[in-house]
């Protein structure tokens, strides 16, 4: 951008303004393009460069978008120190007569320009020149609509330091986020304490090139952990509930399976990572003398095959050996008294002293020892659908439950499942249209189970509209059910999708037959970024889902659809989810209107 070498400004009524106030135009307020008489476009501005993860931050949060999304501001002398100079300098200079003599009208889309919010001026870059004008704030990470008039050029002086706010991601959030959105209100509340204070930041992690950051507010005598409390102010809504899809954990000789939800797995890791870093840290904190353990409290104990700690209580002791109960899981084991350690006062409020206990138990049905034996070491690290039988009883018997394995060849019976919002459960994307309109299989074994062998009659010399029958479609029979009979139009009912086929390709179909299996769905919080979705949208939304298990949660469930999250977890790195994979690619924009 070019440096104004003529004090004054073209303009003759600015010039005598300028002359009247005896103040020189500002020299580096970019100068008029010689042709249209216009100032030259553009930023000078450069991107912020953040300090190495090694390092520990300081930071300000300005703006809570969501549970795993803020803005932050670094607080140093080179950040937020040279910010408040800068912004007491733009100040004087807007309010002053020399602002008046700057017009917006030489502002373009793109521009670095200054705008006036709550009475101060900020830098911004002018996105749309409409009335009225949207201009995204630098230093605040948003995007605001306001008056033209209220914008300024901004001085190449003012463009020398970068924006300094930034996206990052509160420590654990961003997966704990999907299964608390129905107590974001309550956690929005708690943000409001630490939105003033500067809070110490660690980078974990980053995640799509922003940082993952552990916040810590130290402005009290003791440090406060923000995720832990965010947490905390909801953990009386935290205690697990019978789940519809669930991991396997410990199964006991009697048949009591405990499992965890979802949300209890992420929970349950969450706790123990934080435990065991904090043990790790603190090694030589010392034991409580045997005398002081109390029966039924809290501990953390550390389990011999894997050395790590975990949550127990104290059920029986002795001088040197304990029987403890790991409360996440069921399991009761005989440890030694050096393998507990107690909780300090210190720990009154660390997340794993107040958390509820995790292991959700159900009664295993159809449970025999020789077939369960391996049921945890083989399936103990996935997610399945539990499906109840009978409820648990008013004398506090717990439910009996069937866990849908895979390789169950007996699941059809799950086949009826009917998903409901705040589910979580495996599917296989068994046909796309676009990303709004898909089918999907939740009973895998049954699908295989009908794709191995169809067994089908004569065929049909009437057929009936809404009926189903076998076609025989590319090699393989499959369940149609007719949509329209003149001409002929049918559904897959356990693939989806539409064909067209004759009257006289329709079956009858021979043996007990289950409920369809495909399952409409829609993809949620996504939205077409033109009319509809192109071929590269449904190209990249083909290539993320086929061919995959993927996990869904349920968000919402109309007449016809189920709107769904999906997430891809086969990856050697990090979790995809879809809906985020197709925005970042541009073959989507986020639907800020969905529940």
């Amino acid at each position: 951008m070019a440096v104004k070498e003529d004090p004054l400004p073209t303009d003759t009524t600015n010039a005598a303004q300028s002359t009247e106030h005896s103040e020189p135009f500002p020299e580096d307020l970019p100068s008029p393009n010689e042709e249209n008489g216009e100032p030259n476009s553009g930023s000078l501005l450069q991107p912020l460069e953040l300090p190495s993860s090694d390092e520990h931050w300081s930071v300000l949060v300005v703006r809570v978008e969501s549970l795993s999304r803020i803005v932050v501001r670094l607080v140093g002398e080179q950040y937020s120190d040279e910010l408040d100079i800068l912004e007491t300098n733009m100040q004087e200079l807007y309010t002053g007569p020399l602002g008046a003599t700057m017009s917006s009208e030489w502002l373009r889309e793109g521009d670095c320009c200054a705008v006036e919010h709550d009475g101060n001026w900020k830098r911004a870059i002018l996105l749309l020149r409409n009335s009225p004008a949207t201009v995204f704030v630098g230093d605040l990470g948003c995007e605001l609509q306001v008056e033209l008039s209220r914008t300024r050029p901004l001085p190449v002086r003012f463009q020398q330091l970068p924006f300094q706010a930034f996206t990052a991601e509160p420590y654990c959030l961003r997966d704990l986020a999907p299964f608390l959105s129905s107590l974001e209100a309550r956690m929005f509340e708690r943000w409001s304490v630490f939105r003033h204070n500067v809070l110490a930041a660690d980078v974990v992690a980053r995640c799509d090139g922003r940082p993952v950051l552990k916040l810590f507010d130290t402005t009290d005598e003791e440090d406060l952990c923000v995720h832990v409390e965010l947490l905390c102010c909801v953990l009386d809504e935290l205690s697990p509930r019978l789940p519809s899809s669930c991991v396997p954990k410990f199964l006991n000789a009697d048949g009591l399976l405990f499992v965890h939800s979802p949300l209890s797995a992420l929970l349950v890791q969450l706790v123990e990572d934080e435990m065991n870093q904090q043990l790790d840290e603190d090694s030589c904190r010392r034991h409580l003398r045997p005398q002081r353990y109390e029966l039924g409290s809290l501990y953390c104990v550390r389990y011999a095959r894997d050395a790590r700690f975990y949550r127990a209580r104290l059920v029986q002791r002795s001088d040197k050996q304990a029987l403890v109960c790991f409360i996440d899981y069921g399991n009761f084991e005989t440890v030694s008294i050096e393998d507990i350690h107690a909780l300090s006062p210190n720990d009154a409020r660390r997340i794993w002293q107040l958390l509820p206990a995790q292991a959700f138990c159900v009664r295993l049905h159809g449970w025999s020892p020789d077939d369960a034996n391996d049921l945890v070491e083989l399936y103990g690290d996935r997610m399945f659908p539990l499906q109840v039988v009978e409820p648990p009883t008013e004398s506090g018997s717990p439910p009996v439950a069937r866990l849908l394995l895979d390789s169950d060849s007996n699941s059809n019976a799950a086949s009826d499942i009917r998903p409901v919002p705040g589910q979580t459960m495996g599917l296989l994307v068994t046909h796309a249209v676009h990303p709004g309109r898909f089918w999907a299989v939740v009973n895998i074994s049954a699908f295989r189970n009908i794709m191995q062998g169809l067994q089908v009659g004569e065929c049909v010399a009437r057929p009936q509209l809404g009926g189903i029958y076998g076609v025989h479609i590319d090699g393989d029979w499959l369940r149609v059910r007719v949509t329209q009979l003149e001409p002929c139009r049918v559904v897959l009912v356990d693939l989806g999708g539409e064909e067209h086929v004759e009257p006289s390709e329709l079956h009858a179909l021979q043996g007990e037959q289950i409920p369809p299996l495909a399952i409409e769905c829609a993809l949620a919080r996504v939205k077409t970024v033109g009319q509809t979705f192109n071929h590269d949208a449904v190209s990249a939304f083909e290539d993320m889902v086929y061919g995959k298990r993927l996990y869904a949660m349920v968000l919402h469930r109309s007449e016809e659809q189920l709107h769904v999250r999906l997430c891809d977890t086969s990856g050697p790195a990090s979790d995809v989810w879809i809906d985020e994979e197709l925005i970042r690619k541009g073959h989507a924009v986020a639907d800020e209107t969905a529940a």
